[in-house]
């Protein structure tokens, strides 16, 4: 293993690499004004990239309950632009709404994939 991939594998690592993609979202939103940019970087799919840190025999499992997180990924993100675009609320509400459902219902099929085999 190089010493990129050593460092990148590393939890210092990981948390400088998720630590960048936040802060880059803030600037180009807020000091760049391209808020194109600040999504293009928010849309970054980070569970992507983030197969280089399952284990081999985990990759199967991992990729197929990938793609229903993404899904709810996906819903919880239109949920949130509803809210905000026809319904007025405000950006904290919006993301309180959907993080809330994107959670109920993550963590219900987790457990549902976990106990219900």
């Amino acid at each position: 293993m190089s010493t990129i991939q050593k460092f990148v594998n590393s939890l210092i690592g990981q948390f400088l690499i998720g630590g960048v993609t936040v802060a880059s979202i803030g600037y180009f939103s807020n000091n760049i004004g391209n808020t194109a940019i600040a999504s293009l970087i928010a849309g970054i799919p980070i569970a992507l990239p983030s197969t280089i840190f399952v284990k081999k025999q985990d990759l199967p499992s991992y990729s197929k309950n990938l793609v229903f997180m993404a899904f709810l990924l996906f819903a919880a993100t239109l949920l949130s632009y509803f809210l905000i675009n026809f319904y007025d609320y405000d950006k904290y509400d919006s993301v309180k709404v959907s993080m809330a459902a994107w959670f109920v219902f993550g963590i219900t099929y987790t457990l549902f994939k976990t106990f219900v085999k």
